[in-house]
């Protein structure tokens, strides 16, 4: 929420944001899907549940990803892959959209280039 006014400027002075969001999405949905690996591979009913009811990025951090080593260790690799690929293609956001997976619509600059 702290970076969102950093967001809006360069919305507005660049028009589009390459920092803010395109920096979050790589993390929400790594974060995903390590909470995704962790329901897949926990032989506990309860941790099964834990893991696949703690898919967003609050709820997968303190739930799954701090009480467990290897999901966050998986979860920061995978964000910094993300991240790093972005980054390496230069992807943009042209509109204000929550970061994950379902906003691969926000990457397409307006004018079809």
């Amino acid at each position: 929420m702290t970076t969102y006014p950093v967001l809006f400027l360069l919305m507005a002075e660049v028009g589009s944001d390459p920092l803010i969001c395109t920096g979050m999405a790589p993390a929400n949905v790594a974060v995903g899907g390590a909470c995704l690996a962790y329901a897949l591979l926990a032989k506990d009913p309860e941790n099964k549940q834990i893991g696949s009811s703690a898919g967003i990025t609050e709820p997968g951090v303190y739930g799954v990803l701090f009480p467990n080593r290897y999901p966050l260790i998986g979860a920061m690799i995978g964000g910094g892959i993300g991240g790093f690929i972005a980054g390496l293609f230069g992807l943009t956001q042209y509109v204000v959209a929550n970061p994950g997976f379902l906003s691969f619509a926000a990457y397409m600059n307006p004018d079809g280039t």
